[in-house]
C-alpha cells in the first residue's frame, strides 16, 4: 500500500523550476534524517563554541569587536538557517517565516558593515566610504519592506543583489589595506572563503545561475574555517593594537 501525495505551487516568473527528488526506502530515510540532525549539531555546536569564545574574550579584554563579530556570527548563521531548514524548527507559520527571513537577510549585511567598518578601523582611512554602504542598507531596507508589503520575493532577491555588493566590497577593502594592517591580510583569507561559496551559492538559488555546483555544506564548510581565522585574526588585530 503506498500512499501518493501531491503538491501545487503557482509562479509568477515564467521560468523553469526544478525540485530535487529522491525515492528512498523508510530505513534509508530515517538513516538520512538521522546523519542531518547529526550534522545540524555538529555544525550548530561549533557556531555556538565559537561564539562563546569571542564572548569570553570581550568578557576579559573589553573590546567592542568582539561583540561586533558576535553579531556578525549570528546573523550570517541565521541566513543559513533558512537555507538547511533550521529556521523552521522556531517559526511554525508561514506568516511568522516570511518576516523572520526578511529581516535576517537584512541583519546580514548589516552585521558586516558594521564588523569591517570596526575591525579593517576603516575611519582611519577613508572616512566617508561608511556613508555609500548607509545608502545600499537603506535601499535593502525599503526593497525588504516591500517584499512585507507585495509577498513578492523578488524584492528579496534584489535584496540579496545589494548585499553581495556589500560583502564584495568589504573583502576589496581588506585588500586595499593588507599592506597597512598586517591583520587585514588574515580576515581577507577567511573572508574569501565564505564570500565566494555564498555568492555562488546564493545565484544559483535566487537566479538560477550555476558556474560549478556549490553546495549548503560547502558553504557551511567555508562558514567553520572562516569563523576560526577571523577569531585568530580579531586576537591578532588586538595585540598589534595595544603594543
Amino acid at each position: 500500500c503506498r500512499e501518493v501525495s501531491w503538491a501545487r505551487r503557482c509562479y509568477k516568473r515564467q521560468k523553469q523550476v526544478y525540485f530535487n527528488i529522491q525515492a528512498k526506502t523508510k530505513t534509508d530515510y530515517y538513516k538520512s534524517v538521522n546523519f542531518t540532525y547529526f550534522k545540524f549539531g555538529w555544525y550548530y555546536g561549533l557556531v555556538l563554541m565559537v561564539l562563546l569564545i569571542n564572548l569570553f574574550f570581550y568578557n576579559s579584554l573589553r573590546d567592542s569587536i568582539f561583540l561586533w563579530y558576535c553579531f556578525f556570527l549570528i546573523s550570517i548563521n541565521l541566513g543559513i538557517s533558512t537555507y538547511d531548514g533550521a529556521l523552521n524548527f522556531v517559526f511554525k507559520d508561514a506568516v511568522s517565516l516570511k518576516y523572520a527571513i526578511g529581516i535576517i537577510y537584512l541583519l546580514i549585511p548589516v552585521s558586516c558593515t558594521f564588523f569591517v567598518i570596526n575591525f579593517l578601523r576603516v575611519d582611519l582611512y577613508w572616512s566617508k566610504i561608511k556613508y555609500a554602504a548607509f545608502c545600499l542598507l537603506f535601499v535593502q531596507a525599503v526593497l525588504t519592506i516591500t517584499y512585507f508589503i507585495t509577498n513578492d520575493f523578488s524584492y528579496i532577491a534584489y535584496g540579496d543583489n545589494i548585499a553581495l555588493v556589500i560583502f564584495l566590497s568589504s573583502w576589496i577593502l581588506g585588500l586595499l589595506l593588507v599592506r597597512k594592517q598586517i591583520f587585514a591580510r588574515y580576515y581577507v583569507l577567511g573572508y574569501s572563503i565564505i564570500l565566494f561559496t555564498t555568492i555562488l551559492y546564493t545565484l544559483s538559488v535566487n537566479f538560477g545561475i550555476q558556474f560549478f555546483t556549490v553546495t549548503l555544506d560547502h558553504m557551511k564548510i567555508g562558514t567553520v574555517i572562516e569563523m576560526f581565522i577571523l577569531t585568530y585574526a580579531i586576537t591578532i588585530r588586538l595585540s598589534l593594537i595595544h603594543i
